[in-house]
């Protein structure tokens, strides 16, 4: 849901800014995280150490609901978004360093102006 909606929001209204591009990496960031570190969806449980024989019964069921193949996918949806996020940011910081440059091109017109001048 937060990936399409990004993509849909980026895409639709692309509004390249620097503050809602940082404010957008936060949940991002956070959702990846808790899917690959915090949630543990491809390791087995603790639980198995103490009942082995149970083990089994939730490898099935995690084949079953195809648990792999879903966190993968959402893997690599998050790190499709991520490099969405990193091109904009790069696009951006383009922007701001041609503006800089226009601003130096401009004082040193000015300077030179100013040194003919006197």
């Amino acid at each position: 849901m937060f990936v399409n909606h990004t993509v849909e929001w980026l895409v639709v209204e692309n509004p390249l800014k620097p503050k809602m591009l940082s404010m957008l990496r936060g949940p991002l960031f956070s959702t990846k995280s808790d899917i690959l570190l915090h949630f543990n969806l491809l390791d087995t449980p603790e639980f198995f150490w103490e009942y082995p024989e149970e083990e089994q019964k939730y490898l099935n069921v995690s084949k079953y609901l195809d648990i792999t193949p879903r966190v993968e996918l959402l893997t690599m949806k998050l790190s499709t978004i991520n490099e969405l996020h990193e091109m904009l940011a790069a696009e951006q910081n383009h922007k701001h360093s041609s503006f800089l440059e226009w601003i130096i091109i401009i004082l040193i017109t000015v300077e030179i102006v100013l040194f003919f001048v006197h």
